[in-house]
This record gives structure tokens, C-alpha cells and sequence, in this order.
């Protein structure tokens, strides 16, 4: 339902596509390897600097590198997805906010009118009553 004629522009404006489920998944994956890779440093500052730093053999050393490179290739992946996909034109309607609060009083007037003539039943005004006198302004 319109209350009065509510003058709109067509304008076409950028607007960024919303994130999709691929996106959110390769984002909060990102972000815990991130937070997994952080805390395994932190824990080795903390083991090198009690002196319970043990350095690795030859075999561990070579494993961990080559789960590193693994990690490295799967954050990499993850941050090519998140990637923000590039704005997209859409077509907006604008109208001024003159306009629309006029709508909104009118809107108000046909809800009180629809009342006392027991089109709808609603008996709870004194939110709107408040807010009316705030204005200074009251309901005829």
C-alpha cells in the first residue's frame, strides 16, 4: 500500500556482491590456521626462552617444511578466494528523505483511522502518543 505519490530516481550505482558460503568458509579457515600458526610461535618463543627448546632431527625438520609448504599453498588458496568480488551496477530507487517521512505520517494517520473505524484492533498508542508529544505534535 502507498500513502501518496513518492517521487523516485533511477539511478544505477556500484554495490558489492554479497559473500558467498565458499568465501565465509575460506575466510574462517584462514583465520584459524592464522591463529594456529600464532599460537605454535608463540609456544616456541615461550620453549626457547625456558631453555626446553628441543632442536629437531633432520626427519622432523624436513616434515615440518614440507607441511609448511602445504599450509603456505592452502592460505594462499583461501586468501584468492576471499577475495572481494569487484562492485556490481545495480539499478537503485532513491527518494528524498523529505518524502519518506511523509509516507511514515501518513502511514500513522491511516493505522489511527483504521482503528476508530474498527478496521483493525490495536489498543496500545502510547508509544506512538510519546513520541507525538515529544514532537509537539498530537494525534486529531
Amino acid at each position: 500500500m502507498c500513502f501518496g505519490d513518492i517521487e523516485v530516481d533511477k539511478n544505477w550505482g556500484d554495490r558489492a556482491p554479497p559473500e558467498t558460503e565458499e568465501q565465509r568458509k575460506a575466510r574462517i579457515l584462514l583465520q584459524l590456521k592464522i591463529e594456529e600458526r600464532k599460537k605454535a610461535e608463540e609456544e616456541r618463543q615461550r620453549k626457547l626462552a625456558t631453555g626446553l627448546f628441543k632442536p629437531p632431527t633432520p626427519e622432523e625438520e624436513e616434515k615440518k617444511l614440507l607441511e609448511d609448504k602445504e599450509d603456505d599453498a592452502r592460505i594462499a588458496n583461501w586468501q584468492r578466494i576471499c577475495k572481494p568480488k569487484p562492485p556490481i551496477k545495480q539499478m537503485l530507487h532513491q527518494t528524498s528523505i523529505h518524502d519518506f517521512l511523509l509516507s511514515l505520517d501518513r502511514m500513522a494517520e491511516y493505522d489511527r483511522m483504521s482503528y476508530e473505524l474498527q478496521l483493525i484492533t490495536f489498543d496500545n498508542w502510547q508509544a506512538e502518543d510519546k513520541i507525538l508529544l515529544k514532537l509537539g505534535r498530537s494525534y486529531f
